[in-house]
């Protein structure tokens, strides 16, 4: 099981795959469709990322919750941790 900081810095590296910025930039509490302006096809994306870089499913139900980063690092923890139960 992946560290929070670990799994973090593994959201952050596919995020920059979709916006122009630094590392540095992307914080806990950025706002994934407002702040760092995804729109509805690059959110998707990124999902089925997230889901191919942490073998893990994002259930359809969920992903609605899901607006800031630190939305997405603790959903991939608590199912990683679910995996293993």
């Amino acid at each position: 099981m992946m560290k929070i900081a670990d799994i973090r810095e593994k959201v952050v590296d596919i995020i920059t795959h979709y916006v122009n910025m630094d590392k540095e930039e992307i914080h806990d509490i950025s706002n994934i469709r407002t702040e760092l302006y995804f729109n509805s096809i690059e959110f998707i994306n990124f999902i089925g990322d997230i889901e191919t870089s942490f073998d893990i499913e994002v259930l359809e139900e969920d992903i609605r919750s899901m607006y800031t980063v630190a939305d997405v690092v603790e959903y991939i923890a608590k199912r990683q941790i679910g995996s293993l139960e």
